[in-house]
């Protein structure tokens, strides 16, 4: 019970430390409550690039979450070509 207490209260500390270093509008002081006129709308193309690579890893983890054989299945041939260099030698038609 401990624990969770614990990590209940360090993800609040971290989510008030992280809105109040990034999602603040203005500068520090007493003029941290006024809009900073060098923010402005990400255009779409920004908005892209910032979401694309969200989507890719999001997707590659429901992936492995979904088909985990496939996963173990290629790690299972990467560790065996690592471990026996002969086959690689081989396959690539080296003496």
């Amino acid at each position: 019970m401990a624990l969770l207490l614990n990590a209940l209260l360090t993800l609040i500390a971290g989510a008030r430390l992280w809105s109040h270093i990034f999602w603040r509008a203005g500068p520090d002081g007493p003029l941290s409550e006024t809009p900073n006129p060098d923010l402005r709308r990400l255009t779409g193309r920004e908005l892209g690039f910032g979401l694309l690579p969200t989507a890719v890893l999001t997707a590659v983890v429901v992936l492995a979450a979904a088909v985990p054989d496939l996963l173990f299945g290629l790690a299972q041939t990467a560790a065996r070509d690592l471990l026996t260099p002969t086959l690689y030698i081989q396959s690539v038609g080296l003496p």
